[in-house]
């Protein structure tokens, strides 16, 4: 299927525009993206949590806070796109021709079409994220918005013991607590951190979608698009077991990635033995990276080598791992390469272990 079966007409906004603009639009559309332009040229994407990190509103511009996202074609492929979506964790794509914006592909319109194949014979616990992070009622909206910040979120369900009291979610932090009107030069921040103090009881969804386990995707997707959400739980005997989003749906259409993920080193030495067990042992240890970080987009390394007494060589080495939004870097020095990359792939490994192990914390133990 080409993107043009599926394209909509485009939610924009100039990139000299108050923040304040973008949230307007946003929430009179119901979307979470809008494409900041200039001359009808895309200078980037503006999204709800992009807002949620922001420190303060009250004189930003959206060129602040646009990011960057690859743009496609009309002709360009649905899965195209969609790898697109879920590499950048986004769920719109702009569409563009000779370098002008033309309409936009959103997940939204995917899942639609998912929906009307029917049964897709791939069932809620197959695509559903396990074990999700969780608030309890008394918690604090403020704590929600930390929450999603730290761990790149939208989503966050609300629970009494095990009992799936509501949903929280990015837009109704960003529309209710800070409504455009107030997005002005001169406006009151206390009041806006006073909003903040509400409990997630008085601002959460109290009738969240929620699918059974074994319910066909196609289905959660046709509810979901029935009760105007982008998300269902997933629960059992009334007990929380996943959750289920349009980016874990659009997932469902990505393209094979056509080529690898590129990792570099530069300045390796001549010794073909040094060499070669370094660069083995770091692209090892960064095809395993990618299981616990799946939005990784580069790996480099540069290693740098000082001569000493006795014509040993001391090795200074670099690490950088790349992602859509972040760089992560680690630094080791030694005489022997693949015993600094044994050290430098251990710590790699604590740092992504303890992402994971936070995303299975509850926020009370935060």
């Amino acid at each position: 299927m080409r993107v043009s079966e599926l394209s909509t007409q485009p939610i924009t906004v100039s990139s000299a525009e108050p923040v304040g603009k973008a949230i307007g639009l946003l929430e009179r559309s119901k979307a979470y993206e809008v494409i900041a332009v200039e001359n009808n040229e895309v200078k980037g994407l503006v999204t709800i949590r992009d807002i949620l990190r922001a420190r303060s509103i009250t004189s930003m511009k959206i060129s602040s806070l646009a990011t960057h996202v690859p743009q496609v074609t009309r002709n360009d492929s649905v899965s195209h796109a969609a790898r697109i979506m879920t590499d950048h964790r986004v769920r719109t794509v702009p569409i563009v021709e000779k370098g002008k914006l033309v309409a936009q592909l959103t997940a939204s319109s995917i899942c639609r079409r998912i929906s009307q194949e029917r049964r897709l014979h791939v069932n809620a616990t197959e695509i559903m994220t396990a074990n999700p992070t969780f608030l309890r009622e008394d918690d604090s909206v403020a704590k929600a918005r930390t929450v999603m910040i730290e761990r790149n979120i939208d989503y966050l369900p609300v629970l009494r013991q095990r009992e799936i009291l509501g949903m929280i979610t990015s837009d109704l932090i960003v529309f209710r607590l800070t409504p455009p009107e107030r997005i002005a030069p001169g406006s009151n921040v206390s009041e806006e951190q006073r909003r903040l103090d509400l409990r997630v009881s008085g601002l959460m969804a109290d009738d969240p979608v929620v699918s059974a386990p074994d319910t066909d995707v196609g289905q959660v997707i046709e509810t979901m698009s029935r009760r105007g959400t982008t998300y269902s739980l997933v629960a059992l005997w009334g007990e929380l077991q996943g959750i289920i989003t349009y980016r874990d749906c659009v997932k469902l259409l990505t393209e094979p990635t056509k080529e690898p993920l590129p990792i570099s080193i530069v300045g390796l030495p001549d010794d073909p033995f040094e060499a070669g067990a370094a660069k083995a042992k770091f692209e090892t240890v960064v095809k395993r990276l990618t299981r616990s970080i799946p939005d990784l987009l580069e790996a480099r390394s540069v290693v740098k080598t000082s001569e000493e007494a006795g014509h040993r060589r001391r090795y200074e080495v670099e690490v950088e791992l790349v992602t859509p939004r972040k760089r992560t870097s680690f630094s080791a020095s030694g005489w022997s390469l693949p015993e600094i990359f044994d050290e430098l792939s251990d710590k790699m490994k604590r740092v992504t272990t303890k992402k994971r192990e936070d995303r299975r914390r509850r926020p009370s133990e935060l």
